[in-house]
């Protein structure tokens, strides 16, 4: 949002513009922004629950739909090979199952900056969301630090080798099916896409994780 705010004023100052017209300008255009977002804040139908029709009349490719969760990895040093959450799509509130399998090829070591991007699909399109209270597109600094804060590991992630701590050792890790009770609304329905980015003191990519799913 800042950067925005400040390319428009570089091509608004070009332009001469009175102050007058230009915080005008801006708060026209910051309204737009908030009246985007509590649009994207809307529950939307899951595609995989419309019909050819609806494709068809919205002029959208039937064949592109997120029909059902999935992951890829996008760099880094750690692989994830298996990854299971359900239900699928996601009912909140609710309980959420899932269970993980990955190998790390290096030893992590602290700083490790995590970074997520959260998008909602809405007439097609992949929308960025921006990060509001900590929710949606936000940098979250040294997750290390976060780590922490934690007084108690989960005796599912010491069991497998993690301490909650960084250094985060090389090797492999099975993470057995575990759940979680959600007793709010977390997401409104839609689809979703989430990419989770960790980098290292020298800003290279220690982990990449992207996420499609729905909320029904």
């Amino acid at each position: 949002m800042e950067r925005i705010f400040v390319t428009l004023s570089a091509l608004l100052c070009a332009f001469s513009i009175t102050q007058a017209e230009y915080l005008k300008f801006t708060k026209h255009y910051e309204d737009d922004v908030y009246e985007f977002i509590n649009f994207l804040k809307k529950p939307f139908l899951p595609e995989r629950f419309k019909t050819l029709e609806f494709f068809q009349k919205a002029g959208l490719d039937h064949s592109k739909r997120l029909t059902a969760f999935s992951f890829k990895n996008c760099g880094g040093m750690i692989d994830v090979r298996s990854l299971s959450v359900q239900p699928d799509p996601l009912q909140f509130p609710g309980t959420i199952t899932f269970s993980a399998s990955a190998a790390l090829n290096t030893t992590l070591s602290a700083p490790l900056n995590a970074k997520i991007e959260l998008k909602k699909k809405a007439a097609g399109i992949w929308v960025p969301l921006p990060c509001i209270d900590q929710i949606g597109s936000c940098s979250y600094g040294d997750i290390c630090q976060l780590l922490e804060q934690i007084t108690q590991c989960p005796p599912q992630l010491t069991a497998i080798g993690i301490d909650c701590k960084c250094p985060i050792k090389a090797g492999k890790y099975t993470l057995p099916s575990m759940s979680q009770d959600i007793g709010a609304e977390a997401f409104p329905s839609g689809d979703y896409e989430v990419t989770g980015t960790v980098t290292d003191k020298d800003g290279k990519v220690a982990a990449c994780l992207e996420v499609q799913l729905s909320v029904a």
